[in-house]
This record gives structure tokens, sequence and C-alpha cells, in this order.
């Protein structure tokens, strides 16, 4: 049975000001627009502004005037947006892509809503109403108000979403109430879940606006009397067809399950090259990386009005033997920079000199990725750490110059012995967070130089068994002035042979620190690390 899922973002143009710009979340708030021939209007406004005088279709002029005069109650006036609205709510798709694989936003000029097939998903989260209340949450923990209904068809979930308050006097027999939504009013972020074979049943009380048709069949169907979906049943299809037209039939056809609604994803955009053919081969370095600048400028300039940066840039070069010579460099964030993708490039020619003379070159963004716009901060310290994009330059300069494998980064590892907790994995993206990344918990303070195999050291205690005194290392004798521990390391029984080990710190008289451990089964003493 197909399940559908619809999540409905109630006034998404002010919730999206907010997210944006977090200092308007709570401030009244209009939005204006042309409106045809008459002049610039309200078309949306907060409960908080609606309370100050502010209603929708009212004259810009106006809606300045109040807030001119309610100035302490710091009323804004914005100009409404559509084309971000919608780019940020197809984000928002992307975003809940962990919820099921097939998202997109709703028809129309101003989305407000994203659907998604959740056939089978439900299985991920034990059940539907476990994944509506943390797909609730999601949006919930970014201060976003939504309503969630899962039913058989794409139109009885967006419906429900939209109309549909359970009773819940009558939760048993899957009733539903009615509710009308303006602009402004504080709508409950809910989870409706309709059972199989409840679809006809829920979309009966409902008014038929929830149907999804035009304003002018609305007036229609309102002047004949016909306010709610149920009033249509005894109404054959040919007879609706006959008098509203295909619209009607088919929104409803879609909510009742009787027209085939899928979600059909956009065709994603080719990726973006450039090509340069010589007139006769070439062979000069110098000549080969003007011309790959100018191809650069062109994939630069067909890749920012999508917002998008490059991560792999191909590099196909044909030969005059008719041979192809093919090399790709890959960057660790998204990037649109001129400059630095042609240093990149001229570095992966110092590695890779030419074997013949090229008579054509393809540059090719085989990969590529929204550029993340960060707002910089005036002063570093209130960054409170440094910015991992600022590396991204560097790294992407040394993998051109040493190679992919050349440039790693540590990563935690769940492992209780020291010298295996830790592994290097090549660079391949930064800023992308950490999710999954395992963070242990450690019981003491760990030393920043950590040798790979710990060295062996002559301890002296006082009593067997007990805290170090003083050690031999590297020829020289080492008085032990103050000492923190035992802290015992042992690992699991799966791992083979066992490593149990009672760790201590320690700092001499001349001030230094060491992390020593001794070896429980032959009481022997070794050095493990050094704290700056």
């Amino acid at each position: 049975m197909k399940r559908a899922l619809c999540l409905w973002l109630p006034n998404w143009p002010l919730q999206r000001l907010g997210l944006s710009r977090p200092e308007l979340r709570d401030a009244p708030v209009a939005l204006i627009a042309p409106q045809g021939g008459k002049g610039l209007r309200v078309v949306r406004c907060s409960l908080a502004a609606s309370q100050l005088g502010v209603a929708l279709e009212m004259p810009a002029a106006e809606a300045s005037a109040l807030a001119k005069q309610h100035h302490q109650y710091r009323l804004q006036i914005e100009t409404h947006d559509p084309a971000a609205d919608r780019e940020m709510l197809e984000r928002l798709a992307r975003w809940c892509g962990l919820f099921s694989p097939a998202i997109l936003p709703e028809e129309g000029e101003e989305p407000e809503a994203l659907l998604m097939d959740v056939t089978g998903c439900e299985l991920l989260f034990h059940g539907e109403r476990k994944l509506a209340d943390r797909l609730l949450a999601r949006f919930r923990r970014r201060r976003l108000t939504a309503r969630v209904a899962i039913a058989e068809t794409m139109g009885c979930a967006w419906a429900v979403a939209h109309f549909g308050l359970p009773d819940r006097s009558r939760a048993s027999e899957g009733s539903w109430s009615l509710r009308s939504v303006r602009a402004g009013d504080s709508v409950p972020a809910d989870a409706i879940v309709i059972p199989e074979g409840r679809g006809a049943s829920a979309l009966r009380p409902l008014p038929v606006e929830a149907l999804r048709i035009p304003g002018e069949f609305l007036e229609v169907l309102g002047e004949l009397g016909l306010t709610r979906i149920e009033q249509l049943e005894p109404l054959t299809f040919a007879s609706l067809a006959e008098r509203f037209g295909d619209p009607l039939v088919r929104r409803l056809g879609q909510a009742w399950g009787l027209v085939s609604e899928p979600l059909l994803p956009p065709e994603p955009a080719p990726p973006v090259h450039a090509d340069w053919s010589f007139e006769e081969p070439v062979d000069s370095s110098q000549i080969l990386q003007a011309v790959i600048e100018k191809l650069i400028e062109g994939i630069v300039a067909l890749l920012q009005p999508r917002g998008e940066g490059i991560l792999r840039l191909e590099c196909h070069l044909h030969e005059s033997s008719s041979q192809r010579d093919q090399w790709s460099i890959e960057l660790v964030s998204p990037s649109l920079s001129l400059r630095h993708l042609t240093e990149l490039l001229r570095l992966r020619l110092e590695r890779s000199p030419l074997a013949q003379p090229v008579m054509s070159i393809r540059l090719l963004a085989s990969k590529t990725a929204p550029l993340s716009v960060r707002q910089q901060s005036l002063f570093h310290e209130e960054e409170g750490g440094h910015d991992p994009y600022a590396l991204g330059p560097l790294i992407n300069r040394l993998r051109g110059r040493l190679g992919d494998r050349a440039v790693l980064r540590p990563r935690r590892q769940a492992d209780a012995q020291p010298e295996r907790a830790c592994r290097f994995d090549p660079v391949k993206q930064i800023g992308k967070g950490r999710q999954g990344e395992f963070k242990p918990w450690s019981p003491g303070p760990r030393p920043l130089r950590l040798r790979s195999r710990p060295v062996p050291v002559e301890m002296i205690s006082l009593v067997p068994e007990g805290p170090p005194v003083r050690f031999c290392w590297d020829g020289q004798e080492h008085f032990i002035r103050s000492v923190w521990g035992p802290e015992r390391i042992e690992t699991g029984w799966w791992r083979g042979s066992a490593v149990r080990r009672d760790y201590y710190q320690v700092e001499t008289a001349q001030g230094y620190r060491y992390w020593l451990f001794r070896r429980l089964e032959d009481a022997r003493w070794f050095l493990h690390g050094s704290f700056d």
C-alpha cells in the first residue's frame, strides 16, 4: 500500500525570513509585494503585526505609516521574495533526505509544503507515528513550525495537513473536525497519521479548498453551495468534468487515489564543461595554462547563478597520437575562486608533464555542491575557535603538490588502547559536520605527544606495585616530584592477547611531565607520552 507524507510550513515566507534573519523571528513583520495594478500591498503579516493594525492587501504606504507609529514595537516592513522562499524550501527537501528518497516541494508559484513518498520507510523508524514525530522534532530544533500528515495519497495527506484536526472525543471512529488557517494564525505543530482505508472518511468533512483547486473553481462551488468534499461524492466524474473541467476531477481523483500522483524529481542539471581546440598541436605549458584559465572562467560563470561551487574538476587532454590523457583535482570544500582553481591545475600539470602535444582540452566540473554562506566576524575573538574552511585552500595546494594520500587527518576510534585510539585518513571534504564520529569518554587528560610504540624505562618504587619515585630514560635519571594515578586501561577479551596497564602522570624535579605505565603481566615500566 502506497503511503504519502505532507509537511506543511504555515506562513513559510515569514518563517523563512526568521530563519535567515533571527532578529525578526519574534518581531511584528509585514511582507509587501506588487499586486497587479494596485501597487505595493501587504501579502503576508505575522500575528504580532496584525495586532498592531496591519491587514492583508493593505497598501504599503499605510503599513509604513503604522511602522512609524508603532516603532517601539519594532514593526518591520520587508519585501516578499518568492524566489528565496522556494530556494530555501528546496534546501529543506534535501535536508530531509533521511526520511524518504523521494521528496519534492509542492506545485505552485509559492510552495509552502514538502511532499514525500514514505512507502516502506516506516520500518526504519519503528512505525509511521515515530517517523512523523522525529521529522517534526527535526524542524522544531530549528525553531520552525510544521504540520505533518501521513495518508494513502498525496492529495489526502496535503488536505489533512492543511485543514484537518483530529476530534479527540471520536478518534476511534476516525472523525475529523474542520478548521481554516489565515495568514498570521497560530497553527499547532502536530502529526496526523491516517490509517489505511480511512482516507475517504478523513476527506469527507474537509472544505473543498483542501482539493488544491484554483480560486475560480472555489467561487463557482461556493455559489452552488458545495463547500465540503463529502458533497461532491454523489456526483459523477463526468458531470463534474462537464461543469467544472478537468482540474477539479483530477484533484478529486488524486485525493481519493483514483488518479496516480507520482513524485517526479526534476532532471539533474548536466555537468558543466568547457572545450578548446587548437589549430596545431601545442606542447607549451604556458599556452596550456592560459587556455585552462579561460576555460575555468567560463565554468565559473555558468555555476555562479546556480550558487554552486566545484568539488571535482576533470581535465581531458586529446593528444596528437589520438590518445587521451585524463586527470582530475578534488577540493575539500566547494569553491569558485578562479585564482585558486587555476593554481591547483597548474600544480597538477607540474606533476604530470606532457608526453605528447595536445590537440584539444575539455574541462568538466563533474562534482559540484552548494556554496555555503558564512557571515564574517568583525573580531576573531568572537568566533570561539578556528574556521575549518580557512584550511581548505592550503589543503588543496598540498594535495595538488604532494598527492591525494599525502595529506591526512586524525580520526578518533573507540579503542581503550591509546596507540590504537586514532587513525589517519586522507582529507576528502571539510565543513560538513561530524555526524557519526566517535567521541570517546576520557577519564583523564591525555598527552599531546604520544609515542607510536611505548619506550621501556627503568623504574624505582618505594614499595612493590607502588607509585614510581624515579626512572632512567635516554641515559638520564629523572626524579619524580608529583604523581597522579593510577588509571587502569584494559582491552576486551575479543582482542586475543589482552592489554592491561596502570598509567601514571608524573612531574619531574625539572618541571617536565610524562605519561608512564606499568604492564601488569610482568610489572615492566614504559614511557608512552609527554605533556607540553
